[in-house]
């Protein structure tokens, strides 16, 4: 599997004369962004198509030397997988709402989820995943490395909140984005104008000591955390450590806007 991800489509072989099907790809139901077709022989019905992260559209039809039939109803599918490591993974989710995630024994079913306000962890579980929220960080444990594989609706709104308490909060990148820690806004209350906030980004709050210098990503392979600092690149499928000496906001935005 590598990297990517692995869709497995499928489809009833309604015709007596093809010479095979074509598959086309894209990332957008036009099938006008990033087109991809596929050749398959005769009589096949299934074909897998390994993809990086993201939406993607699928649609089949039969072609012989003479003509095509029409295309298949067209589907698609937000996929993200994850490449786990034996022992604790510290991940984020990226969606407005997880609708599933593919059946695995080698993963612990509950997930944790650090809570600065009551100073112990909250549960979500794997099997009922619906309250796993975005731009929080979870504990995932599991028994050998493996592949955790989720789908679910990506987040379309321009932004997403974060509500930092003082002391240590467990977050995550709530989009399929990789910004510079240092550029992700800030505010005191989300009742502020961007005019109105005496702190804009996370470079301002680090300066004037609202949160900590460094954000503390954990390493499944060494066991011990690597440093993220302003001007670090953040992980969209990583979860992190942040220390806070007030309690502020984080404002992540969408890039797709």
């Amino acid at each position: 599997v590598g990297s990517g991800i692995d869709f497995e489509l499928a489809w009833m072989d309604n015709s007596t004369s093809e010479v095979g099907f074509q598959i086309d790809r894209a990332t957008d139901s036009g099938f006008s962004t990033n087109p991809v077709s596929f050749m398959t022989g005769a009589g096949v019905t299934t074909y897998t198509d390994t993809v990086p992260d993201g939406t993607y559209y699928y649609r089949v039809r039969a072609y012989n030397a003479k003509d095509n039939s029409g295309y298949s109803n067209e589907v698609s599918s937000n996929q993200i997988s994850y490449q786990l490591k034996q022992g604790w993974n510290c991940l984020t989710f990226p969606f407005s709402q997880i609708t599933s995630i593919s059946e695995n024994p080698n993963i612990n079913n509950v997930f944790f989820h650090y809570n600065p306000e009551s100073g112990s962890y909250d549960f979500s579980f794997m099997s009922n995943p619906g309250n796993i929220t975005p731009a929080y960080a979870y504990w995932v444990k599991t028994s050998s490395d493996t592949i955790l594989r989720v789908d679910g609706t990506y987040i379309s709104n321009p932004t997403t909140n974060f509500t930092v308490k003082a002391g240590w909060n467990h977050v995550g990148v709530p989009y399929l984005d990789n910004p510079v820690w240092g550029t992700v806004a800030v505010a005191e209350t989300l009742s502020q104008s961007k005019n109105q906030r005496a702190v804009q980004n996370v470079n301002d709050a680090i300066a004037a000591n609202w949160l900590n210098s460094v954000l503390f990503a954990y390493n499944p392979t060494s066991g011990g955390y690597d440093f993220k600092f302003a001007s670090s690149n953040l992980d969209s499928k990583s979860g992190y450590f942040l220390k806070a000496n007030r309690d502020c906001y984080l404002i992540f935005d969408n890039p797709a806007n």
